[in-house]
């Protein structure tokens, strides 16, 4: 009787952990259905800013369901650095895109523009567009 009673136990928790299991792979399914088509006016590929100058960052987000937010991301490849980022944690189906940040760097420099749309709440699906463009100084 008391093997009875441990199999038991064994066969109640095993069943328990699978159907954990499965709720948690149902909830990748859907995520992982999830694709944003991510839309950049400006600036364009190759676009050359001038010392000083504003560069607007503009554009749309479009997810085929609700996404999870949103990172800008504006690096100087020159200098390996960072010079502007933004995050957008509201979930949205999508999202418009109006950022403005201001030419600073202290020389002439390669520049990236990146921006992830999130498919789920721990970031770690997305989809992104990258901009390559120029910072120029005097």
């Amino acid at each position: 009787m008391k093997y009875i009673s441990i199999i038991s136990l064994a066969l109640l928790v095993g069943m328990s952990a699978c159907k954990k299991e499965d709720e948690h792979e149902h909830d990748h399914e859907e995520e992982a259905t999830t694709s944003a088509t991510i839309s950049v006016s400006s600036p364009i590929v190759n676009d050359t800013i001038a010392s000083a100058a504003f560069l607007n960052v503009t554009g749309t987000i479009t997810g085929t369901t609700t996404l999870h937010g949103y990172d800008v991301e504006i690096k100087n490849i020159t200098a390996d650095s960072v010079v502007y980022s933004a995050t957008n944690d509201v979930h949205s189906a999508s999202y418009t895109l109006n950022y403005q940040w201001t030419n600073n760097v202290l020389t002439t420099a390669n520049m990236s523009l990146k921006i992830k749309a999130y498919h789920d709440h721990d970031h770690q699906m997305w989809d992104e567009k990258m901009i390559s463009f120029v910072c120029k100084q005097p």
